[in-house]
């Protein structure tokens, strides 16, 4: 029982840390702070900056965007995560909003709230940082799942024949092998 209760008493002083510190500012703030001092010191490419700033101000801030809809349960998961305290932000926080965006809108914005947690951990005023691991949570690396069909691939051939192109080798090595694009290409005769 007492270790409970010491657990509880250092798990309450670190909240307070970080009450005090920063970690109650809400996200939607502290994250435009952020935004605002990386901006400055320019660790981004200018584009960069642009792009980060669209997606805080889409998927935290909430502010209106005629190129992003949201639905009602949508909106309600990006107005709640904007207005948790940085340091009370759940992964369920988190996942709220990434599971009721368009899964390449998720993508962008775990790619963006990973680097402003890892930031807020070092300086202590979070615990951990909500959105780790962000591509196994939003599908993880894309691979194309649609392969040429008999007729297209024996079209793209004849047309390499007529054309007479010298990658005409390296694509009939990789169509009658199956073997990876890099392996034929580093190859000798």
């Amino acid at each position: 029982m007492d270790a409970a209760r010491e657990l509880a008493r250092q798990r309450l002083s670190k909240v307070a840390h970080a009450a005090r510190t920063g970690g109650g500012t809400p996200l939607r703030v502290a994250m435009r702070t952020w935004h605002a001092n990386v901006t400055a010191t320019g660790n981004w490419r200018p584009r960069y900056a642009e792009k980060v700033s669209s997606i805080i101000g889409a998927y935290v801030e909430g502010v209106e965007n005629s190129r992003v809809k949201f639905s009602p349960a949508a909106r309600t998961a990006v107005e709640a995560l904007g207005s948790t305290p940085m340091g009370a932000v759940r992964r369920a926080d988190v996942m709220a909003v990434a599971d009721s965006i368009k899964p390449g809108a998720a993508a962008q914005f775990m790619a963006v709230l990973s680097p402003f947690f890892n930031w807020a951990y070092e300086r202590e005023w979070v615990e951990n940082n909500p959105s780790r691991n962000r591509l196994r949570v939003t599908g993880g690396r894309r691979i194309r799942q649609r392969r040429l069909t008999d007729k297209e691939l024996l079209k793209l051939w004849r047309a390499f024949e007529i054309q007479g192109d010298p990658a005409f080798g390296a694509f009939q090595l990789l169509v009658l092998t199956g073997a990876r694009p890099a392996r034929v290409i580093r190859s000798r005769s």
